[in-house]
């Protein structure tokens, strides 16, 4: 490569850098999730269990309270990520003892979400328990006005700048280089 050349690509690469984390943060994944349509059912019994968001091309299983437990149901490999909806009735096995339980939605796959599961508590049996109700609720939220223009536009000028100054310290050149450039065009 050129002197020329490495005057821009070692400029153009540090800036890339700069960017590369916020384009990193943006490009988030979606969480795999799943829910059921009741919280109690008896054992035997049947609950609809609702999923979005998994990856395409693998298919879905669904299994009660671990990943090596009964398996209630496979979901074939969604068409599309992160457009994947499926409802499909689960039955529980009538065996489960009564109580608290977990079902799980899982994927043989890897790249995305890490192959965490989704989970969905469920009540075989009994009763869910009452949720809390907090003893004072707040009648208002109130909303700060957050961050204004001028804000946003004095950090987008420090980000430019601390890149601007970074390539004129990569780009720098002793006098002896400048000489060996030969004369400046007439």
């Amino acid at each position: 490569m050129t002197r020329s050349t490495l005057r821009w690509v070692i400029p153009s690469l540090l800036s890339a850098a700069l960017l590369a984390p916020a384009a990193i943060a943006y490009a988030c994944v979606a969480v795999m999730a799943i829910k059921t349509d009741v919280s109690t059912v008896e054992p035997g019994g049947t609950v609809n269990v609702f999923g979005a968001d998994f990856a395409s091309d693998e298919p879905v299983e669904l299994r009660l309270d671990s990943l090596d437990g009964p398996l209630l149901a496979t979901i074939p490999p969604p068409e599309s990520t992160m457009t994947s909806k499926f409802n499909v009735p689960v039955t529980i096995p009538a065996d489960v003892e009564p109580g608290e339980h977990v079902i799980l939605a899982n994927q043989v796959y890897h790249h995305m979400n890490s192959g965490a599961p989704a989970r969905a508590a469920i009540f075989v049996g009994t009763e869910a328990p009452a949720a809390a109700v907090p003893a004072v609720r707040a009648a208002s939220v109130e909303m700060g006005p957050g961050s204004s223009w001028p804000v946003l536009l004095l950090v987008g000028l420090a980000v430019a700048a601390a890149a601007l100054l970074l390539a004129a310290l990569v780009n720098r050149r002793s006098p002896a280089e400048r000489r060996s450039d030969g004369p400046p065009p007439a």
